[in-house]
């Protein structure tokens, strides 16, 4: 179970108002709890289903013909209410960098700009969600024949739980400083609204790419998680130019899991933690320190000539990510490497080795649709083999 830490603010203020803040706090903790039980339930669930599908296919020709709807019920599981779980465990995937050099009211100001934005993305997307979900209750899964709001469902469950969380996040933060991030982020919404209303009659012809790229460099520096930056980007688009109904916004976030190769990361995520578990990951590290490790920054040059090895095998840049970065965490914290240091070496590493060429098809991927695995073409082997 996970706590939250309390801010200096609360720790002085040892008032009846302190009390229930901490009160509160142990009950999102057990509520927490169950989401995160949920989310690996589903994961635990979704593996079974995948791994006994991928064998039936290989060994008898007879898959299951409801696995893939099944995995997309349990991945909006895992994906909505773990996303909202995670949050709560930190700042989510988040650019920090220029939070963490403040200090005092400042930095509590731009992380309260930071969670205003998050309240209000969170909350205009459960405010059009009542009309996404009524639409997915009209139509069916087809081989299970069971409504399409057992997958829609778990997107507006995510949705309260992330506002929920983030307004947990909000209280630790003192009055005054919630206050004045809640300003900034009014007012950039006022001058949002303003250029909406120019904008449609005519009266400037900025582009609308221009407020919108402020908005999101403001969200983006105050730490705002890049999931919502990019979900911002898309609504003010819809808001200024009013090309698509805000509805388009969690139909949006619901397709977005529909992707077949997402089932592969589980699996992926799996190896990795075999890996950890049987020793091959030590031999792995140890085999590519031999190779580099004597350079500056030897451990993190492993890591990213372990993942340039294991795209090979995996061919996906997500794959190799979760496999990896799995494996790699516990060395690297041992030998006192900062977390956002391995991320920042590891993630512009996957994109590079992702172009090189492939091992020779391995025979779990029959089991997968023609065209679900990329390959490489072969006027780009030589090329790729040269200059992964």
């Amino acid at each position: 179970m996970n706590t939250l830490p309390e801010s200096s603010a609360l720790a002085a203020d040892e008032g009846p108002s302190a009390y229930a803040i901490r009160a509160h706090t142990r009950l999102l903790n057990h509520v927490a709890l169950a989401n995160e039980i949920l989310v690996v339930v589903a994961l635990v669930v979704d593996l079974v289903i995948t791994f006994a599908n991928t064998i039936g296919r290989y060994a008898f020709n007879a898959g299951i013909t409801w696995a893939p709807e099944a995995s997309l019920i349990c991945m909006a599981m895992m994906t909505f209410p773990g996303a909202a779980a995670f949050y709560r465990r930190g700042a989510g995937m988040a650019y920090t960098a220029l939070v963490d050099t403040l200090d005092g009211r400042v930095r509590d100001i731009v992380h309260a700009i930071a969670l205003w934005t998050v309240i209000g993305i969170a909350g205009l997307s459960l405010a059009v969600y009542p009309r996404f979900f009524s639409a997915q209750l009209t139509h069916a899964l087809a081989v299970l024949d069971i409504s399409n709001g057992f997958v829609a469902i778990w997107l507006g469950i995510g949705l309260v739980l992330m506002l929920v969380y983030t307004c947990e996040k909000m209280v630790q933060l003192r009055p005054s400083s919630a206050a004045a991030g809640f300003a900034v982020v009014a007012a950039i919404t006022a001058l949002i609204l303003v250029f909406r209303w120019a904008f449609g009659a005519g009266i400037t012809e900025v582009d609308p790419f221009v407020p919108i790229l402020v908005a999101l460099v403001i969200a983006f520096i105050a730490g705002t998680p890049i999931a919502f930056v990019l979900a911002l980007g898309g609504m003010l688009y819809f808001i200024i130019t009013g090309d698509a109904p805000l509805v388009t916004v969690p139909a949006a976030y619901q397709a977005g899991i529909g992707s077949f190769i997402l089932l592969a990361i589980p699996f992926f995520m799996l190896a990795g933690a075999l890996m950890d578990v049987t020793g091959m990951a030590v031999r792995l590290v140890d085999m590519v320190q031999e190779w580099v490790g004597h350079w500056r920054g030897g451990l993190l040059q492993a890591q990213m000539v372990a993942i340039y090895i294991f795209s090979g095998i995996s061919g996906s840049k997500v794959a190799d990510m979760a496999t990896v970065g799995g494996i790699m965490k516990k060395p690297l914290r041992v030998r006192g490497y900062a977390p956002s240091e391995s991320v920042a070496r590891s993630d512009p590493c996957s994109l590079p080795a992702s172009c090189r060429p492939r091992c020779s098809p391995q025979p779990w991927e029959r089991a997968l649709p023609s065209g679900a695995v990329p390959m490489a073409s072969p006027r780009a082997l030589p090329f790729n083999s040269a200059a992964p």
